[in-house]
């Protein structure tokens, strides 16, 4: 009798770690990126922020771009590491970025209504710097956020079963 074919015998994965060097490294380019573009473009690149955001675009592209991100980002980790993809940790990731986003979107409505408020003497110029401030947060918050997330219920389900 010979042996069992290999192609027969059921391939094992191992779970998808999540490391934050990778959501790092993602963070620190896109803060590159968005520095480039407030250095090369320093009137068109604010406007068009606070445009989009005055009508009501901002934040939904944002939260699909952040998911978009996240989403290839896991991917290419899984892919990394020869493991196969957690469908319950991808949606938990895809919800902390949508909430994180969310979140600085409400947290940017309140600010800008405070400025509206106060009435100083360049209450446009005080919510365009508001604006792109709270942006550039909820972009890298909506990178870092979930993997972090992720990474500690990892850290705290592998304690619990040793």
């Amino acid at each position: 009798m010979s042996a069992p074919a290999p192609a027969l015998a059921k391939v094992r994965y191992v779970a998808c770690k999540v490391r934050m060097g990778d959501a790092a490294a993602l963070a620190g380019l896109l803060s590159l990126c968005f520095g480039v573009f407030v250095l090369l473009f320093p009137r068109w690149f604010p406007h068009f922020i606070t445009e989009s955001w005055q009508y009501g675009t901002l934040v939904p592209v944002l939260t699909f771009f952040s998911v978009a991100l996240n989403a290839a980002m896991y991917l290419r980790i899984a892919h990394k590491q020869l493991a196969r993809p957690e469908p319950l940790a991808s949606g938990f990731m895809a919800l902390l970025t949508v909430g994180t986003v969310m979140g600085f979107g409400f947290l940017l409505e309140s600010v800008a209504l405070h400025a509206q408020l106060q009435a100083g003497p360049n209450t446009q110029a005080r919510i365009t710097e508001e604006v792109l401030a709270l942006i550039y947060f909820a972009l890298i918050g909506a990178v870092l956020v979930p993997h972090f997330v992720i990474r500690f219920t990892q850290n705290l389900f592998q304690r619990s079963e040793s």
